[in-house]
This record gives structure tokens, C-alpha cells and sequence, in this order.
């Protein structure tokens, strides 16, 4: 319970700031993972993401995932005319059922394990708009 006297705070525990995301994205699982259902052949599949930070993504999929399980991802954000791509390998922290199933029926949260220095060259890119557009 609650002093009246004193209110509560609570501190965001990220180190890296999440900015919104709306992009295709699509990912393979890597060597030794497997589907939520044990699924041989379970190769990977297309998603959408819903956020993005420079440690991770957090993305809607239509397969189940387990915990820990490592995936190779690839999205790409638009300059004008030019395409960048964003690879790395990542690990699925956490994934659970989406309710409304809108754009998909599963979300996940990917922390990257491996990212090569281009790609978060451009992720950095991206955030730094995010946040000037915020402002």
C-alpha cells in the first residue's frame, strides 16, 4: 500500500531509447533453433515490426518462436532513392499470442547478438530522424 504522503516513480530500465517502426521484415531461424511446435523446416517468415531500438526490435509474425531461439533479420529503411539494409542476428527474448492478431498473431521482442557496424550505422541514422521529427 501506498503512504499518501509519497508517490511513486518508476525508471525505464532500456539503456537505448525505442522509437516506432512500421516496416516489412523479414527473418530465417539460425543453425539449432526450431519453432515453438518443434517444427522441422520451420525456416523463418515475414513479420511487420512495431519498434525499434539500437540493442533490438520488437516485431509482429505469423509463426511461434521460443525463447532464446536466434534468427537472422533483414529490413530495410528508405533515403529518397536509396535502399539501406539492416541485418544482424538476433535472439527472441520474449514472444507471446497478440490479441487482436492485427497485423499478425504473435509478437516478439529480438535483442541483436551480432549487427555489423553499417547496419547500425543506418539504424543509428533512423533513430537520429525519429528523435528529430519528435522534437
Amino acid at each position: 500500500m501506498t503512504d499518501s504522503k509519497f508517490g511513486e516513480i518508476e525508471f525505464e530500465r532500456r539503456v537505448f531509447p525505442r522509437f516506432v517502426i512500421h516496416l516489412p521484415v523479414s527473418y530465417t531461424l539460425a543453425n539449432g533453433a526450431e519453432g515453438a511446435e518443434g517444427a522441422e523446416g520451420a525456416e523463418g517468415g515475414e513479420g511487420v515490426t512495431n519498434d525499434a531500438s539500437l540493442s533490438g526490435l520488437q516485431i509482429y509474425v505469423s509463426e511461434k518462436l521460443n525463447p532464446n531461439d536466434k534468427v537472422k533479420i533483414r529490413l530495410s529503411l528508405s533515403e529518397g532513392n536509396t535502399v539501406h539494409t539492416i541485418q544482424a542476428l538476433a535472439r527472441v527474448v520474449w514472444f507471446r499470442e497478440n490479441p487482436s492478431h492485427d497485423p499478425k498473431p504473435y509478437k516478439m521482442g529480438l535483442e541483436f547478438v551480432d549487427i555489423s557496424a553499417e547496419s547500425l550505422k543506418y539504424l543509428k541514422w533512423f533513430e537520429q530522424l525519429w528523435l528529430n521529427q519528435a522534437s
